[in-house]
């Protein structure tokens, strides 16, 4: 059996807490952007030359097809 989550337990979980109806701590601390900074950097550092490499290989792709498409449009004009 799954029990359900109270929202403001999970809050608490996180160090949000809830005092007298108002909910504090709204805001993230600097080490957590930090965090979140250097997570980011890290990620777009081994995804970035992969994508270029993708996408470089995908504008040849769209060119090939392109001259084929010229190819087949000639041919058909001519006869």
């Amino acid at each position: 059996m799954r029990t359900r989550l109270d929202p403001f337990t999970v809050r608490a979980w996180f160090g949000r807490a809830r005092a007298g109806g108002r909910i504090h701590g709204q805001a993230f601390t600097l080490i957590e952007l930090i965090l979140l900074m250097a997570l980011i950097s890290i990620v777009i550092s081994l995804v970035a030359p992969r994508l270029a490499a993708f996408f470089h290989g995908r504008s040849l792709d769209s060119e090939a097809r392109q001259l084929l498409a010229l190819s087949r449009h000639g041919q058909s004009r001519a006869v």
